[in-house]
């Protein structure tokens, strides 16, 4: 019987999360998204987009570097000489923004640097309140940045939804250590 609601359980849970993938043979990675949101390789700035609605979804991009060595990964920059980085930009960008916090984290084995930032925008003409989520990696000579995004006062009905299209990142034909 524990087996049986274990099966139900992993089946509703997989289902929970409808989905639809997207791969990227340049980037060398794949990805799943809700089913119902828009994806999008029109904006050439990323390798994709997806998102719900103009206020809510999850871009990611990467930069080729092919004078790196295979091994070198983001453990190599200073996670705290990268956060000034983001900090710079996005108070370039909206003036008035603040990193909630930041630390460590791992995307399909690659050691990764995340950042919560809260910042101001305009939506529908009104200042409002963004959440940006961010990991940035270094995996085979490539600068990986993944970034979500929805106001602030709808995040919780999000991150669940944000935590899962982080977790089916993953690299097409990952070399073996």
């Amino acid at each position: 019987m524990k087996k049986l609601l274990i099966i139900i359980f992993l089946f509703a849970s997989f289902t929970a999360f409808a989905q639809q993938v997207f791969t990227s043979k340049d980037g060398n990675f794949m990805v799943t998204f809700p089913k119902d949101w828009n994806v999008s390789t029109e904006n050439k700035k990323y390798a994709v987009e997806a998102y719900e609605d103009d206020y809510t979804g999850v871009s990611i991009s990467f930069t080729n570097y092919p004078e790196l060595p295979d091994s070198l990964d983001i453990g190599y920059i200073h996670k705290d000489t990268l956060k000034r980085v983001i900090e710079a930009q996005f108070n370039y960008i909206f003036k008035k923004s603040m990193i909630l916090s930041s630390g460590t984290g791992i995307m399909d084995g690659i050691l990764a640097y995340f950042y919560f930032v809260k910042y101001a925008d305009y939506k529908d003409g009104v200042p409002t309140k963004f959440i940006s989520f961010q990991y940035q990696f270094i995996y085979r000579k490539k600068f990986y940045s993944i970034f979500g995004i929805c106001p602030q006062k709808l995040y919780d009905n999000y991150e669940k939804t944000f935590n899962q299209i982080y977790s089916t990142f993953r690299f097409i034909n990952k070399l073996k250590k």
